[in-house]
C-alpha cells in the first residue's frame, strides 16, 4: 500500500520512508 502510494503521490515519500529506516524522524518537508 505504500509503496503503491509513494509512487503514484510523489517521489518525496521515498527520501522520507528512506530517512525513516535510516535515522530518527527527521524530515524536512
Amino acid at each position: 500500500m505504500v509503496e503503491e502510494l509513494n509512487i503514484s503521490t510523489q517521489p518525496s515519500y521515498d527520501v522520507i520512508f528512506l530517512t525513516y529506516a535510516s535515522g530518527p524522524l527527521e524530515v524536512d518537508l
